[in-house]
């Protein structure tokens, strides 16, 4: 599967734009650290985004998610582009954690054809520029609620999502143990840090309906043994776990 998941980062107004997509494998390990510690601060300042109101003086960023058409469904275009203005939010696709998460999700909906996709429910739980739900719209489901606790990053979620002409996604300023539309999801994919992850599980949990896919990321690799366990206590069953710079991606499922 990982050799079905290409991520391009393209420029699009840089110096260099005439070479063309520049292909992208590895973030760099101190992507976040550069900022801080995420994991380290969280429980010292829970409420602090990586984000403020300024405008960023930044370029756009497409990221095309190539993938093997028997995974998506012979009629597909190729590449699946999405068009990320990241601004100050977290989730422009070069992080170790957002690659997590696609590459799951594309495991999830391998072998089911476009009209399968629609039916799909799926809840982005932290969504910061909108990534991970654009990129589900892009892959075919059509009911998807994308929620964050800072209005910062679902304004820029909205702009994204305009960007993407993925006008069916809806956004919602709300803590994730808060949210309750009275219903359940197929997929909720929780790309959070390990001390958000633990706090919100039970509310993941029910979130998720019976036998539905909880995907989840942002656990470093000191907190994985930790985060692992709480999963396992909770009664969640580990379908697949890997490993990318640092950072570990989670595949669960809700008991029946």
């Amino acid at each position: 599967m990982l050799d079905q998941i290409v991520i391009n980062i393209i420029s699009t107004g840089g110096e260099n734009e005439e070479e063309g997509p520049v292909r992208y494998h590895t973030p760099p390990q101190d992507y976040l650290r550069q900022l801080f510690s995420v994991d380290g601060m969280t429980p010292a300042v829970p409420l602090m985004p990586l984000f403020n109101d300024d405008s960023p003086d930044v370029e756009a960023i497409e990221i095309a998610e190539k993938t093997e058409r028997q995974a998506i469904g012979a009629r597909e275009a190729y590449p699946l582009t999405v068009t990320i203005d990241p601004g100050h939010s977290f989730g422009d696709g070069r992080h170790a954690t957002t690659w997590l998460c696609v590459k799951y999700l594309v495991e999830r909906l391998a072998g089911i054809q476009r009209e399968g996709r629609a039916g799909l429910s799926l809840l982005d739980a932290g969504t910061g520029t909108g990534v991970l739900a654009i990129t589900a719209a892009k892959l075919g489901i059509r009911d998807i609620d994308a929620i964050d606790i800072y209005h910062h990053a679902v304004r820029c979620a909205e702009s994204n999502r305009a960007l993407n002409d993925c006008g069916w996604i809806r956004l919602h300023v709300s803590d994730i143990g808060a949210f309750d539309r009275g219903r359940t999801y197929d997929i909720v994919m929780a790309n959070l840090v390990s001390d958000v992850i633990i706090a919100n599980l039970e509310a993941l949990i029910r979130l998720t309906r019976p036998g539905g896919t909880i995907i989840a990321s942002g656990v470093s690799a000191g907190r994985h043994d930790d985060v692992r366990n709480r999963f396992g206590e909770s009664g969640l069953e580990l379908v697949g776990h890997t490993e990318r710079d640092g950072w570990h991606g989670f595949f669960l499922r809700r008991a029946r």
